[in-house]
């Protein structure tokens, strides 16, 4: 595993950006490399079998998403997980299966949470950056 030294500029750095997340600074670091990771490496992500997300999502389906999502706390990334996937439920961008409940994604392996987030966050980032052109 590679070390990295933690100089005054990459911690100044780590607190502005748990600062900017408003969360815990390992949580913040661990949400930036998941983001990164998310709109460069691997853009996909993929969701459990059956599960559908809709694609015109508006302001308002963001501020009901964003509503739940800072309803919970999530110091870990795990919790940061479900808090991401039952605020996308809540605010109705899971479309598929019918019936899904925040026990049911509970019941999900590490590994599916894990991608369902990515390809949630892929969705966000695609719905919220301005096309360049």
């Amino acid at each position: 595993m590679a070390q990295i030294e933690i100089t005054e500029p990459i911690a100044e750095m780590v607190a502005a950006l748990a600062l900017h997340m408003e969360a815990p600074p390992p949580l913040a670091v661990a949400m930036a490399v998941e983001r990164y990771y998310t709109a460069y490496v691997d853009k996909a992500g993929r969701l459990p079998k059956g599960w559908q997300l809709r694609e015109d999502l508006t302001l308002a389906d963001l501020e009901i998403y964003f509503e739940r999502y800072n309803a919970e706390e999530g110091d870990n990334m795990w919790a940061e997980r479900g808090r991401v996937l039952r605020a996308a439920l809540k605010a109705g961008w899971i479309t598929a299966p019918a019936g899904l409940t925040d026990e049911a994604i509970g019941k999900l392996t590490p590994a599916a949470a894990s991608a369902a987030k990515t390809y949630i966050d892929a969705l966000y980032i695609r719905l919220v950056t301005a096309d360049p052109n």
